[in-house]
């Protein structure tokens, strides 16, 4: 331990009488680190961690499955079909995004804000305790006023409402409609979609703030809901799936007009959120040859600094010093860049994930933070770093020779022979991991292009359409 410490006092000693390599090499580290960061705390934000609600190993989604869509939403109707005639379900909530504009009677301008619909028993199923007054009550002597009643996002309380402790029992404005703030949701929750949503009411709400969209709502084929539910303590998901073919087919008889050839489809919600692993593996091999690109660079540099440090290293073998002295020497002086390339990559990344929700629309920003688990994934890969641009050195430090070197005769160095082949085929792979990256970036360019050129099925020449993308990027 002590020779760590002293090898790492040297490096820093090192590095402080070169504070322009010090600055390029931390850079470069940090850029490699603090992307990779940023993207393994969006990846794990949305496809790693289990749902943010009680017994996540039980919850299943819920989807509508018919000759014109896969995997679609399901009408509210239909909802209550399930939740009251599926018996492998505990319970099952309905939640849908909707656009509105939030405001307060005599606070001057209010704000567009993203309404969750949800049924009366969303917050009791899913488990969720309201961090101020309280949310829904799923009882049915509540309806009515559960109708007048909105949850607001910790977000919007911070936000809009000023953090007010004393906001639950307040009235406020849903597009001109009056509804009682009957609590505040708990910091970083977001509901079931990881969507940046500002305010929560019931479908019964929804009535009261649009009456005529309202009354179109109870047609079946107007399907705009998510569904979600518990499996009871022992029940498995194909006898849930059961249920709802049988379930499927009686709704088919009821309502040929819309439910002919309807299905109902269950998935673990787990399964749900891994469907999108294939992007933020893409996403993270991208950052990845990021980090190599940096490590090859610092490794380069390195070497550049060993070349000037030949005579010294070869006095330190021929006074004793063996491969593993010389090899844990020269990686504990690649610590200090490491660390400093590390820390300030976590500010890139705290920076970085603060500007991504504002890049991506709907994206909440309170799922996207600098926990334990993505500050550990930080110092696992600056340790990386530091082991693969520590190695480029050691490498040569075990083929050289001690005599040549001190007699200045080394044939692998000195300023005549020019560029060594080491430091040459570093620079190939760098110029290699940039091609591929450039290519991987051009593809990836080329199908948004591509997806922007779709057909959507309307013709948007000569439409004027003015709509606040924040409060509609899931309005369903």
């Amino acid at each position: 331990m002590n020779a760590l410490i002293q090898d790492v006092r040297y490096g820093i000693r090192m590095l402080a009488k070169n504070p322009g390599f010090a600055a390029v090499a931390v850079l470069s580290l940090a850029l490699g680190i603090g992307a990779n960061t940023t993207v393994f705390s969006i990846v794990d934000s949305l496809f790693l961690r289990p749902w943010p609600v009680k017994d996540p190993g039980r919850l299943a989604m819920i989807s509508t499955n018919s000759p014109k869509l896969d995997f679609a939403s399901t009408s509210y109707p239909d909802y209550l079909d399930l939740r009251h005639e599926v018996a492998a379900f505990s319970d099952v909530v309905a939640y849908g995004d909707r656009g509105c504009f939030v405001s307060r009677e005599g606070q001057g301008q209010g704000l567009e804000a993203i309404v969750e619909v949800v049924s009366q028993n969303y917050f009791d199923a899913l488990g969720v305790r309201a961090l101020l007054g309280r949310a829904f009550s799923p009882a049915a002597s509540q309806t009515a006023a559960e109708g007048h009643s909105v949850v607001v996002s910790y977000n919007l309380w911070q936000k809009y409402f000023g953090g007010d402790p004393s906001l639950p029992g307040k009235t406020t404005l849903l597009d001109d409609k009056q509804f009682t703030v009957i609590g505040v949701a708990p910091q970083g929750f977001s509901g079931l979609r990881g969507a940046a949503l500002d305010i929560w009411l019931t479908k019964e709400g929804w009535e009261t703030m649009l009456p005529g969209e309202a009354r179109s709502d109870a047609a079946r084929d107007d399907r705009w809901f998510d569904v979600a539910g518990h499996l009871r303590q022992g029940a498995k998901i194909s006898e849930a799936r059961a249920q709802l073919q049988t379930l499927a087919k009686r709704l088919a008889l009821a309502y040929p007009s819309s439910n002919q050839g309807v299905n109902f489809i269950a998935r673990p919600a787990s399964e749900v959120a891994h469907e999108g692993m294939a992007v933020g593996i893409y996403l993270m091999a991208m950052v990845g040859l990021v980090l190599l690109i940096s490590c090859a660079n610092v490794a380069n540099l390195l070497l550049a600094q060993t070349e000037r440090r030949q005579r010294e290293i070869a006095m330190r073998r021929a006074l004793g010093a063996g491969p593993r002295r010389l090899l844990g020497q020269l990686l504990a002086e690649g610590l200090p860049l490491a660390l400093a390339g590390g820390v300030l990559g976590g500010l890139l990344a705290a920076w970085l994930l603060k500007l991504v929700p504002a890049l991506v629309p709907g994206l909440s920003d309170t799922i996207l933070k600098l926990d334990a688990r993505v500050l550990l994934f930080t110092a696992a890969i600056s340790l990386f770093s530091a082991l693969v641009f520590g190695l480029v050195p050691s490498f040569w430090v075990s083929r050289s020779g001690v005599v040549p070197v001190l007699k200045g005769d080394d044939p692998r160095f000195g300023r005549t022979v020019g560029r060594m082949p080491l430091r040459s085929l570093l620079v190939s792979g760098e110029i290699t991991l940039s091609v591929v990256l450039l290519v991987a970036s051009a593809l990836l360019l080329r199908s948004l292009r591509y997806s922007l050129q779709i057909n959507p099925g309307f013709n948007p020449n000569k439409e004027v359409v003015m709509i606040s993308v924040a409060a509609t990027a899931f309005y369903g």
